[in-house]
């Protein structure tokens, strides 16, 4: 800090300090760095720079100085003025080695026979020592000059090549050999001989001399023996030829006749004068039993000879000709017949034997024949007699076995040539229920293992239809009918499915008994079929006539009630559903107020009318009984009572046919309800309605 003092010479002065702040916020010059290099190694030595406030600045790295390596190394310098600021440069160095190794001079490899080239050396100003390589050959046997190609490598990319020579030059002559003399009575030959060489292993000598020789006396070979590399040697060998041995003295065989004999000429060998012919002063030819001696001379005309002896013996020792005897052969039977053979002396012999002659049994039989010269020579011969059934039995064409619903099959009996009556097995079923062709193969063996397969067809055929009986037809009144379902219902092989069609008044079909069918009014023709589902069926035709009776109209005309519908008439009392004695015209005039209704009859049909109200004195109200409907109809399960309007103090009584109440319902009041009538018998109700507003009384139909 300075302190001014600032004075006006009036006496008046003050003083200011002010600041002097140094602060160095400039960094070192960052300065450019020259490659460090070398071949094998170089060192970096630090580098300096420049700064404003500082001065000279060396640069300092955490990096290595020297390297070895070849390559770029970089060395990261940084350069602190001390004052905070600093700078970094890099710096390369760089490991190039382009010095080859030196080209070594190489002396020659020398041998006779084979030389082998050791890899040679070099140096290098880096990689030191270094062994030359080559892609030829290192060991050669062939003489001439060979050159091998040495590269040395410094291993940095720089080589070098040298040449050395491989000189395989033989000077050494085979070995000179000593020679065996070549010795032979008649002639001689000499085989080439063999000496040794260093180079060569064994040669084998030449000559242009005869190799064999057959005048009496000494020869001389001079055999020659060459390297084959322009050195040879020589060596003389002799071939003796001197005949000193006789004819080789035979070993004559006898000569043998049974009945006569002829010796022929015997002849021996001589090593020189090769096959010689016997001579004698003897017979030949004798046919006197016995032995006889021929005295036999062999000379080879060369001063040297032998004797021989030979015996002609007459004996006659040869038994008759072994025939060779065919197989009798037959299936069921054979016979043999005396066969006969040939004798040197006596001619044509015929067999004999205590054998049997004749054989049935299957197999093989042997017959011992004797055949006898007369002369106590004789042989024996076996013959076989082969009995052997190979012809299977007869292929017989074997009949359909037929059934409607089921067939058992018997096992068929045919006939064979050997064995006679033969019965058929099987493994197929016997017994077939299945409509349709059923195939059994029957297999046919005879006792010597022939056998044939005959298949035999099993038909099941159905060809009978179903019966039943048939209901008579029937009248129903309201529908229902009971009991004209099918009886005796039979089939002689199935238990048959029965279905019926509905067609007339009433359409529609269903399987078993039709009687819970409703029927429309009119007639319907009920047809029944009986199907036993292998392709039979009958029918059953049934009529069902519905005579219901038409709707009853009654009115009500002044204090009478008078019925507009067709029939005969009988009055009835609502209130208990009670005959009305002597009321059966088409009018009725109660006495006192009530419900009624008539029973209309039609034929064999009635219908009861719906229950009208009549009050005579005119307070009740007439009629009502169309002011409310009930469905469905028939009813099963419940059925909807509809008033159309509300109604009060409803009282609902539901009655049978024979006027027994079923069920009652009270209910303030009325607009629509469901009756439950699941409970209900089959068959028609009445139901009556009294309420503040109507009276009503309607038919029902529970089915």
């Amino acid at each position: 800090m300075i302190t001014w003092n600032f004075d006006d010479g009036n006496g008046n002065s003050i003083n200011v300090p002010q600041n002097v702040v140094i602060d160095d916020v400039t960094p070192p010059v960052t300065p450019t760095l020259t490659d460090v290099t070398g071949e094998c190694t170089a060192t970096a030595v630090a580098p300096t720079t420049t700064d404003a406030c500082s001065g000279t600045i060396t640069g300092t790295t955490t990096d290595a100085l020297t390297y070895s390596t070849q390559g770029t190394h970089v060395i990261t310098w940084s350069f602190d003025d001390g004052n905070g600021n600093s700078t970094s440069a890099a710096q390369n160095v760089v490991i190039d080695d382009v010095t080859p190794p030196v080209t070594p001079t190489l002396a020659d490899v020398t041998g006779e026979c084979t030389a082998t080239a050791v890899a040679p050396t070099t140096t290098d100003a880096c990689a030191g020592t270094i062994t030359g390589t080559t892609t030829d050959a290192m060991t050669y046997s062939t003489q001439g000059t060979h050159v091998i190609t040495w590269t040395f490598d410094d291993g940095n990319g720089n080589s070098t090549s040298a040449a050395q020579n491989v000189v395989i030059d033989d000077v050494t002559p085979p070995v000179t050999p000593t020679l065996t003399d070549v010795t032979g009575e008649c002639s001689a030959t000499a085989v080439a001989p063999t000496t040794t060489d260093a180079c060569a292993g064994i040669i084998t000598g030449t000559t242009t001399d005869a190799m064999t020789y057959s005048t009496q006396g000494t020869h001389v070979i001079t055999w020659t023996f060459d390297d084959g590399n322009g050195n040879s040697t020589s060596a003389a060998q002799n071939v003796v030829i001197d005949d000193v041995t006789p004819p080789v003295t035979p070993t004559l065989t006898d000569v043998t006749g049974e009945c006569s004999a002829t010796a022929v000429a015997p002849t021996t060998t001589d090593a020189c004068a090769g096959t010689i012919t016997g001579t004698t002063t003897d017979a030949l030819t004798y046919s006197t039993q016995g032995i006889h001696v021929i005295t036999w001379t062999f000379d080879d005309g060369n001063g040297n000879s032998t004797t021989a002896t030979q015996n002609v013996v007459i004996d006659d020792v040869t038994a008759p000709l072994i025939p060779t005897l065919t197989d009798m052969t037959g299936e069921c039977t054979a016979t043999a017949v005396a066969p006969t053979t040939t004798d040197a002396c006596s001619g044509t012999i015929t067999g004999t034997t205590t054998d049997a002659l004749t054989y049935s049994i299957q197999g093989i039989h042997v017959i011992t024949w004797t055949f006898d010269d007369g002369n106590g020579n004789s042989i024996t011969v076996t013959q076989n007699v082969i009995i052997d059934d190979v012809s299977p039995p007869e292929d017989p064409e074997l009949a359909d076995v037929l059934g409607e619903c089921s067939a058992t099959a018997v096992a068929p009996i045919i006939n064979d040539a050997c064995a006679g009556p033969i019965t058929g097995t099987t493994t197929d079923d016997l017994t077939y229920s299945t409509q349709g062709t059923h195939v059994i193969n029957w297999t046919f063996t005879d006792a010597s293992g022939n056998s044939i397969t005959v298949a035999q067809n099993v038909v099941i055929e159905d060809v009978t239809a179903p019966s039943a009986t048939c209901p008579e037809d029937v009248i129903t009144c309201d529908g229902f009918v009971n009991s004209i379902g099918l009886t005796n219902v039979t089939d002689n092989c199935t238990i048959p499915a029965v279905t019926f069609d509905l067609s007339g008044a009433t359409t529609g079909s269903g399987t078993g008994d039709a009687s819970g069918e409703i029927f429309n009014p009119g007639v319907t023709t009920v047809t029944y079929t009986i199907d036993d589902g292998n392709g039979n069926s009958s029918q059953c035709v049934v009529s069902v006539t519905n005579s219901v009776v038409g709707d009853i109209s009654v009115s009500i005309v002044e204090n009478s009630l008078i019925v507009e519908t067709i029939g005969t008439y009988q009055w009835i009392n609502c209130a208990d559903n009670s005959i009305i004695a002597g009321q059966t015209e088409s009018t009725f005039t109660p006495t006192e107020n009530g419900e009624y209704a008539v029973i209309v009859t039609q034929g064999e049909c009635t219908d009861t009318s719906d229950c009208l109200m009549l009050t005579i004195s005119g307070l009740g109200k007439n009629g009502g009984h169309q002011d409310f409907k009930v469905y469905p109809m028939p009813a099963e399960e419940f059925l909807t009572i509809d008033m159309g309007f509300e109604n009060t103090n409803a009282t609902i009584k539901v009655v049978n046919i024979i006027g027994q109440t079923v069920v009652v319902k009270r209910m303030l009041k009325l607009t629509k309800t469901d009756l439950d009538v699941s409970r209900f018998e089959t068959g028609v109700y009445l139901i009556h309605i009294d309420t503040d507003q109507m009276n009503g009384v309607s038919r029902i139909i529970k089915e």
